[in-house]
């Protein structure tokens, strides 16, 4: 591919100068970038408008943890829906309000999910490293 150019090197020292990248992903690698200096760079090298994906493998998923994830899944598509037709129709009111009620159970599914998936749902205990 004559028109792709590969950079080697610490992606936390990486410098996109004047470049700003529609998409940024890692794919089972963002865990061994420093949390902080690779958000800061994330958003440097994004256009506006520009989107993370970041890809991991997970085990499978039973029970609350499956039905969370799809729900988690299901407001994630609404929501983008939401915003499209937002900016679509110009924002109206009741379009806008939906669009940010459907926001919150998005935070609170993805909340719910998290907690679902850090294997303390039902045992009453908090995971490792929290109060």
């Amino acid at each position: 591919m004559p028109e792709v150019r590969v950079e080697v090197g610490r992606f936390e020292e990486w410098q996109p100068g004047d470049r700003r990248f529609g998409l940024a992903y890692a794919a089972q690698a963002w865990h061994w970038i420093d949390p902080e200096r690779g958000r800061d760079r994330v958003y440097a090298a994004l256009a506006p408008g520009g989107a993370v994906a970041l890809f991991w493998m997970a085990r499978s998923l039973k029970g609350a943890q499956k039905i969370t994830a799809h729900a988690l899944l299901g407001f994630v598509i609404l929501q983008i829906t939401l915003s499209i037709l937002t900016l679509l129709n110009q924002v109206p009111i009741p379009l806008a309000a939906l669009h940010q009620i459907t926001a919150v159970a998005l935070f609170t599914t993805a909340i719910w999910h998290a907690y679902e998936v850090s294997g303390t749902s039902g045992t009453g205990l908090a995971p490792a490293g929290t109060p």
